[in-house]
């Protein structure tokens, strides 16, 4: 789907922001590019919509070179999703999450149904949020509507540049887990880039780390966290325990959820993320022996870890 060959960027300034990197995302992939700041990795999403070109090596969407590609076509077709929401904000939502479809001079009709659409998938009734202006929205909710915005014209491709990291916790907890679920309906192709190892580790289909500019490792979450490339890479990560092998036992909720698809009680995190990930529901129902005893979500999973993440920092700080 995308194909980075021998992919360098270096600026007028001699800075060499990106050094020869080679990885090719999937279709219909969560891809995450992570790394410490000044890495490369936001150089790297921008060259993928051209908003900073190559200096060397080549870039290519379905095999095709971005540079032989109308740049202006090339952005209609990639939705892009900054950290600054930057919704224009004089125009109401509807006219916000307009832009593109009139760009593409779709039909008033067809541009409103899609509106209508997308408010609705990401749990923003049409008929509350579609005429406020993004001053009346909570921090989340603009942040949603600019996810919204970068799909409204249905490309294949959706760019998120650390989304969520001017969030509050909560905000930033729930939408992390709006973001899966809405993977599971749109089936886009995502490159997304975070400095938050947690959130790379709840997301990603595959991982590509990164440091001063060039890829050290790129594999699955669980990959990463049980064979670490080298010692940044186990440094970067933070601990040699993988908290993804915990069962689902210790992190659940001893409510139930009848109705919700079913888990074993000695499953690991990664197989519930899985399952949610396949599943339609936010929340599973944990079984033991054919008993109902509890109930694990993405919520949980993210407190446990950020948990997790809090009481490594803390024993290396002692």
């Amino acid at each position: 789907m995308i194909e980075f060959d021998q992919v360098t960027k270096q600026f007028p300034d001699g800075t060499k922001a990106v050094n020869n990197i080679n990885f090719r995302v999937k279709e219909g992939e969560f891809f995450v590019l992570i790394g410490p700041s000044g890495c490369g990795k936001t150089t790297t999403l921008k060259m993928i919509n051209r908003l900073i070109d190559a200096s060397e090596g080549t870039i290519k969407i379905n095999d095709e070179n971005i540079l032989s590609k109308n740049l202006h076509k090339l952005r209609w077709e990639i939705g892009y999703v900054l950290q600054q929401i930057a919704l224009f904000p004089h125009m109401t939502i509807a006219e916000n999450i307009a832009i593109v479809p009139e760009l593409k001079k779709w039909s008033k009709s067809d541009t409103n149904a899609r509106i209508d659409e997308l408010l609705e998938m990401v749990g923003l009734h049409p008929g509350t949020y579609r005429d406020r202006l993004p001053s009346e929205l909570s921090g989340g909710q603009q942040q949603r509507i600019g996810v919204v915005r970068a799909l409204a014209g249905n490309p294949d491709i959706l760019l998120m540049d650390e989304p969520f990291s001017a969030l509050d916790p909560l905000s930033r907890d729930q939408l992390q887990q709006d973001v899966g679920d809405l993977q599971k309906q749109i089936k886009k192709t995502i490159v997304f880039v975070t400095h938050d190892i947690n959130e790379a580790l709840l997301l990603a289909d595959r991982i590509a780390i990164m440091q001063e500019g060039s890829i050290v490792q790129v594999d699955t979450p669980e990959n990463i966290l049980d064979h670490p490339a080298n010692d940044f890479v186990r440094s970067f990560i933070g601990n040699k325990t993988n908290p993804w092998k915990e069962t689902v036992e210790k992190v659940m909720s001893e409510t139930d959820a009848p109705g919700a698809p079913v888990i074993p009680h000695t499953a690991t995190l990664t197989k519930a993320v899985d399952q949610l990930k396949a599943s339609e529901k936010d929340v599973l129902r944990v079984l033991n022996r054919n008993e109902a005893v509890g109930s694990i979500s993405y919520k949980q999973i993210v407190h446990y870890l950020s948990d997790f993440e809090a009481s490594v920092k803390e024993e290396v700080q002692k």
